[in-house]
């Protein structure tokens, strides 16, 4: 039986989000085996006050997932938000509370109020694109599924543990085996993409840092874990450039490259260029290139919008088309 998600918020702020992250969890091939959602605007209507409806499905599910921005929402007669009224009942009910809290926005002295009680009761991720959100939310059901015991840390022998009987770490530098924990967990993260064809994920790091002239990677095997030691750039010896060809080098070069493929959210560029997160010399490339004309906001009068994405502007294409010709 699938464990039972309620999504809670104001919901004329996060209509979009609310919408998204339901067919999001429905759809993905991992959480949807596990989890279903409730979401207040997909119930039919009744002859009953929406606190009498949405009350009860807190109780009747086992997650409230809050998202909090910068509106309290309307109150009832006590002066209460129904968000505010739905984490109470989840707290009384004792169910699992995960809250994901909107950064840079303004909030009012209620608001400020009900942040304060979540934060003196749970861990709450903070979050300012909606692929953040998801990333967040992704992150947190998965870690409801280990403590809860329906999957193990990864579903993978490799990592996390000392190698498998016979293996050498020469092996994990070709195309090799692989032998999952949990054969369906790894047969949904290939089918979703998050994972290639078992037994080349090593060998495509290899490879990857080939194509950008690094130092072939080491892995390091141990009783209790497993590292790999990627070489920057900076640290080793390297010949001329030769362009575009051999792989976009500076921070620039693969901006350019990532958004010639189409619009990207900031997060989505930072993963694009291989990055984990976005860091500050991104975020200092990606200000200089909009003050430059390079690139530009796909929605230029809200910058600090959460559906906000980067394309290119004329003036950035010249330029990577100049590279592209200069191979």
């Amino acid at each position: 039986m699938k464990l039972r998600i309620f999504i809670s918020s104001v919901q004329k702020e996060f209509a979009e989000e609310r919408r998204l992250l339901a067919e999001y969890i429905r759809h993905d091939p991992l959480l949807g085996l596990f989890f279903s959602v409730f979401l207040f605007e997909e119930s039919p209507a009744v002859d009953v006050s929406a606190a009498k409806l949405y009350l009860p499905e807190v109780e009747s599910s086992d997650i409230y997932l809050g998202i909090i921005g910068g509106e309290y929402g309307n109150v009832d007669n006590e002066g209460i938000s129904p968000t505010e009224r739905e984490y109470d009942a989840a707290t009384k009910f004792g169910r699992e509370r995960l809250v994901f809290l909107l950064r840079g926005v303004a909030r009012d002295a209620r608001l400020e109020k009900f942040v304060q009680k979540i934060q003196t009761n749970v861990v709450r991720k903070s979050f300012t694109t909606e692929e953040e959100l998801k990333g967040a939310v992704y992150a947190a059901l998965v870690r409801t599924l280990e403590k809860r015991g329906f999957v193990r840390t990864t579903p993978f022998d490799l990592a996390f543990d000392t190698l498998p009987k016979g293996w050498t770490v020469d092996m994990l530098t070709r195309t090799h085996h692989s032998e999952p924990r949990n054969e369906c967990i790894a047969k949904a993260l290939n089918w979703a993409g998050y994972v290639e064809r078992s037994g080349n994920g090593t060998e495509s790091i290899v490879e990857r840092c080939q194509a950008y002239n690094l130092k072939t990677p080491e892995y390091l095997p141990g009783n209790v874990d497993f590292r790999a030691i990627i070489w920057r750039e900076s640290l080793i010896h390297r010949g001329p450039k030769s362009g575009p060809k051999s792989g976009p080098k500076s921070v620039e070069e693969r901006i350019l490259s990532s958004l010639a493929n189409g619009e990207l959210s900031s997060a989505e560029l930072a993963v694009d260029i291989g990055q984990h997160s976005l860091s500050g010399k991104l975020k200092l490339r990606i200000k200089d290139m909009l003050s430059d004309g390079i690139i530009e906001y796909t929605i230029p009068d809200k910058p600090r919008s959460r559906l906000q994405k980067y394309r290119l502007t004329d003036k950035g294409r010249g330029i990577w088309s100049k590279l592209l010709g200069s191979v």
